[in-house]
């Protein structure tokens, strides 16, 4: 029971987020993980069925809010960007302004709902390059691909999609030594 509790807050749900799918009390989950300290109260050895049942039926599903580690979320942006999309571009179709998509490349966390907006954007473009029809399209998609090189920013195929979020991993076939 505790293992299922830890994996879905390695998978960036929290505690709260689980009481509240699994309908009991975070005082309950938090006494099955870690019993009452201040009154000297192990973990419980045994938990109730339905209890049980309730925990056990909960699936990873992080609250909208929550904040997450924005590496992968920054360098899909980034790999989006090396495909020739603008900024101005995906900002629109993540529903955002300007200012704050400039913001996103250079923040620590980012929501979960941000997160998994991008995500979906990135499994829809990374394989597609933007529509180049008119002086200005071509314009932006080469000042956009431009950028990119100049900040070493991975296109798609470097990345490994079990590893881009993978604050450790390196994008394939990128040599940053020979760039600089």
């Amino acid at each position: 029971m505790r293992a299922h509790i830890r994996e879905l807050m390695a998978r960036d749900t929290g505690t709260r987020r689980i009481a509240e799918l699994a309908g009991i009390s975070p005082q309950s989950l938090s006494r099955i993980l870690y019993g009452v300290p201040s009154r000297n109260v192990p973990p419980a050895a045994r938990i109730g069925l339905e209890l049980a049942c309730k925990i056990l039926r909960v699936e990873a599903n992080p609250a909208p809010r929550r904040k997450v580690l924005a590496v992968g979320t920054i360098r899909r942006l980034q790999a989006l960007i090396a495909r020739g999309w603008n900024q101005t571009l995906l900002a629109e179709r993540l529903g955002y302004g300007i200012s704050h998509f400039g913001k996103l490349l250079a923040h620590e966390q980012v929501t979960v709902a941000t997160r998994d907006a991008v995500a979906a954007l990135y499994d829809q473009l990374w394989d597609h390059n933007p529509q180049e029809r008119t002086q200005q399209e071509r314009t932006a998609a080469t000042r956009a691909r431009s950028m990119a090189r100049r900040r070493r920013w991975a296109p798609p195929m470097a990345w490994d999609d079990d590893q881009i979020d993978d604050p450790c991993a390196q994008p394939f076939g990128m040599n940053w030594q020979a760039a600089g």
